[in-house]
């Protein structure tokens, strides 16, 4: 995968990238990665399935939402995660300032769909990987440390806060937003860094940074440091993992 340029990584699931780098470290060595593959996809065609009744209530009151019918198909899936699904934010790490992540599940995508709890790391991944296999425009955005879903079809953003659930799941903020809840300094936007869709190679340079967060948080340094440098070899302007890495 980096030897590819975004064009063909593009065509890559963001599941298989996310548990190809997750699978390196030992405690994750014997994901059987196809395995979670066809749960994802079963449940992108599961929500498939049901996506036409639920558009009848977007005909009936579109203003309700920007008369924009792909940011109705978001609040939709962002309901089936948090309802049909029953995934939720780890409860034991809501309310916490710092988090050792010596567990890497709680990074990688093995984690929130085996137990139904999550990160924003991996709560953010799975909408994005559910998002890749229904075809839209979906990918990560940083905001500070924080990782939220972002679609972005060259005409139109929309945020998707993918750790606020418990309620039916759907969040979504503007930018503006975000530069005062997270205190973003206009510098995080202007260089590339913070509230925009990452490129898939980009993408793949946040999946080496949770490695290496991991790595860091277990006290094994020297691994830590090949890895951040791989991330922001991967996505330079990123200023979370320059950050990490100093």
């Amino acid at each position: 995968m980096l030897g590819l340029a975004n064009a063909e990584l593009a065509r890559v699931d963001p599941l298989e990238m996310n548990l190809l780098v997750g699978a390196e470290l030992p405690l994750l060595a014997t994901l059987e990665i196809g395995t979670y593959q066809k749960q994802a996809d079963n449940w992108a065609a599961d929500f498939q399935s049901r996506l036409p009744g639920m558009e009848v209530a977007f005909s009936r009151r579109p203003g309700d939402w920007k008369h924009d019918i792909d940011f109705f198909r978001l609040g939709q899936l962002c309901w089936y995660v948090d309802e049909v699904l029953g995934i939720r934010y780890r409860e034991d790490q809501r309310d916490l300032r710092h988090v050792l992540y010596t567990d890497p599940s709680d990074l990688f995508l093995n984690g929130v769909m085996d137990t139904r709890r999550g990160t924003c790391a991996n709560m953010a991944a799975l909408h994005v990987a559910l998002g890749w296999r229904l075809g839209w425009p979906v990918s990560l955005a940083c905001v500070g440390s924080h990782l939220i879903c972002r679609y972005d079809d060259g005409k139109v953003t929309h945020n998707i806060e993918a750790t606020n659930n418990g309620s039916g799941g759907f969040h979504s903020h503007p930018d503006s937003f975000y530069r005062v809840e997270f205190s973003l300094p206009e510098r995080a936007i202007q260089c590339g860094s913070d509230l925009r869709a990452v490129t898939p190679r980009e993408m793949l340079g946040l999946f080496y940074g949770f490695r290496a967060r991991h790595l860091e948080n277990v006290v094994r340094l020297e691994e830590a440091e090949r890895d951040y440098l791989w991330a922001r070899a991967l996505f330079p302007p990123s200023r979370r993992l320059y950050n990490a890495q100093m």
